[in-house]
């Protein structure tokens, strides 16, 4: 069964990524077993986060939102299906639906102070151990950065530092702040970010290709014991660190006004394929406006009525 996949930001199909023949049967099986749990306990807000969060890993992204259509049709303004569909809209280039849901949960979790959610994580989110809030100010800051709303993306990413409870997540956080202020209007906010960083800060392995971008950008280490950017990973479960290293050079190149050398970093992310991960995001939306292409919403029409609506939160 084929992903269910999105369109990138300057209209292409974004399609399956590589992966060994060993790793996608294996996930085919996981998904039917993920598929029959959901099917028995369709009343459980816990089986539709589990099989929604299954289906966007495996990049089924319209498949992740329509389970969680379903999750809050049962409960409205439930924090977590409304931060994994604004995660599932973000990768799938639907920035305002992002934006939107990312708001709801927002309110949501007031009252839900470090709220770690219903489901326990797996994998690299286990280890990073992010808190509910965490991953809604983070895609609620990438979505807005990628809508060109510089001055309230800058505001989410200063926020999220509220959510960090660990050297990762800070770390994490560090990295998505430094690549957005240094090129718009937080550059000494910037540097101070960069000033802090050590070699020897404490963090675990999934933390340490965003720390070591963070060295690269202070120029405590150079690009060749950074990444390889023309060395495209094989499998997608290799990749997220070459995307997060192979961006920080694309940002430094941008920073230096080297814009060739950043469309280069930028384009070979685009040409792995790998476009789940989001600096894979901003590196499209990067390309794209060097390209004379800004993020314009999908035009909503409504299929009742022959009236176009405008883009934006359309659900009740």
């Amino acid at each position: 069964m084929l992903p269910n996949l999105a369109v990138s930001i300057d209209g292409r199909l974004l399609k399956p990524w590589n992966d060994s023949p060993e790793f996608l049967v294996s996930q085919e099986a996981q998904g039917n077993t993920e598929r029959t749990h959901y099917l028995q306990n369709t009343k459980s807000i816990e089986a539709h986060i589990i099989y929604a969060n299954f289906l966007l890993k495996s990049g089924r992204v319209e498949n992740a939102i329509k389970i969680c259509d379903k999750g809050l049709q049962l409960s409205p303004n439930q924090p977590d299906l409304l931060v994994l569909r604004a995660e599932s809209y973000l990768k799938g280039r639907q920035m305002q639906s992002a934006i939107d849901d990312c708001w709801d949960a927002g309110k949501a979790l007031e009252s839900k102070n470090m709220y770690m959610g219903l489901v326990k994580q797996t994998g690299n989110d286990s280890i990073f151990n992010a808190t509910i809030g965490y991953k809604n100010y983070l895609t609620l800051a990438l979505a807005m950065q990628c809508k060109n709303d510089m001055d309230n993306s800058e505001k989410m990413y200063e926020l999220l530092n509220d959510f960090c409870s660990n050297p990762d997540l800070y770390t994490k956080a560090y990295y998505y702040q430094y690549q957005c202020y240094s090129r718009h209007s937080k550059k000494a906010e910037a540097a101070e970010i960069i000033k802090g960083i050590e070699k020897t800060k404490p963090v675990l392995a999934p933390a340490k290709a965003y720390l070591q971008s963070l060295l690269f950008w202070k120029g405590e280490i150079s690009e060749s014991e950074l990444v390889d950017i023309n060395s495209i990973p094989n499998h997608h479960n290799e990749a997220e660190d070459w995307v997060v290293k192979t961006y920080a050079v694309a940002v430094k190149n941008l920073n230096n006004n080297q814009i060739e050398k950043a469309k280069i970093a930028l384009n070979n992310i685009l040409v792995s394929g790998y476009w789940d991960y989001y600096p894979a995001i901003l590196a499209e939306k990067d390309l794209s406006q060097l390209s004379g292409i800004n993020y314009q919403d999908a035009e909503i029409i409504n299929l009742n009525s022959t009236k176009k609506q405008a883009p934006g939160k359309t659900r009740n």
